[in-house]
């Protein structure tokens, strides 16, 4: 719904109709350190993958484990 409204950095342009507040830019999302760089970084796989499948683009891989009696 708003994908146009966020450029590749997932950034955004607030613009005031006041003159005396500047045009700023901020990031979409709350952002907070919580997880070290490793962490965060594998993390991330996982929600990437998962916006993709949720948003198009792959497709639900499912696969049990050795000990699942499906």
């Amino acid at each position: 719904m708003y994908a146009n409204v966020y450029d590749s950095l997932h950034a955004y342009d607030i613009i005031s109709t006041a003159p005396s507040n500047r045009r700023q830019r901020r990031r979409k999302g709350i952002y907070e350190l919580l997880l070290c760089s490793d962490c965060e970084a594998e993390i991330s796989r996982y929600e990437d993958y998962a916006t993709k499948v949720f948003n198009g683009g792959t497709e639900l891989h499912i696969s049990h484990g050795p000990d699942c009696k499906l």
